[in-house]
């Protein structure tokens, strides 16, 4: 089982709605601390399947 933490960013008051803006933050690996941000939740699924990835070849490697 892999462990990762999501960081969601989200506009201070006043800024444009949330559903008007594209998902973006962090997702950090626990095991590894490796940090990978995030513009839209493709490349979060992207990021997250690299590191899937990653362990299924044994390869620890920056994301």
């Amino acid at each position: 089982m892999r462990t990762f933490v999501l960081r969601i960013w989200e506009p201070a008051s006043g800024d444009p709605t949330p559903s008007a803006l594209p998902l973006r933050g962090v997702l950090e690996e626990v095991a590894t601390g490796e940090q990978v941000m995030f513009t839209g939740h493709d490349h979060l699924v992207a990021a997250i399947e690299r590191a899937v990835q990653r362990e299924d070849r044994g390869v620890r490697e920056p994301a």
